[in-house]
């Protein structure tokens, strides 16, 4: 059996099944609400990532990704203190990285 490309439809169902699960999952909430945030679904993802910290604080990653989806949403003054969060964590994240060029003045 050939190995199948998945794309992001099958990730945001897997991430969905996995909330089903366990609802209080963090990391499921949270990378659910990146991968929303790549298709451009952008208050769900919000909504997730804010579930995600509700669940746990303390999650950097949680904190980069909502700070990615609210620069997106052209939420800058709201994004800028979850990013401050997850650079403070790991300012080499990729994630921080990109969310640092979305936050950049044009």
């Amino acid at each position: 059996m050939k190995d199948r490309i998945i794309g992001p439809r099958d990730i945001i169902a897997r991430f969905e099944k996995a909330l089903e699960l366990n609802p209080r999952d963090a990391h499921a909430h949270s990378h659910l609400g990146d991968i929303l945030t790549l298709v451009g679904r952008l208050d769900e993802a919000i909504a997730h990532c804010r579930t995600a910290l509700e669940i746990n604080p303390d999650d950097f990653e949680a904190h980069g990704h909502l700070a990615m989806a609210l620069a997106r949403a052209g939420r800058r003054d709201e994004a800028i203190p979850h990013l401050e969060k997850a650079v403070a964590a790991d300012p080499d994240s990729p994630t921080v990285q990109l969310t640092r060029m979305y936050l950049e003045p044009r």
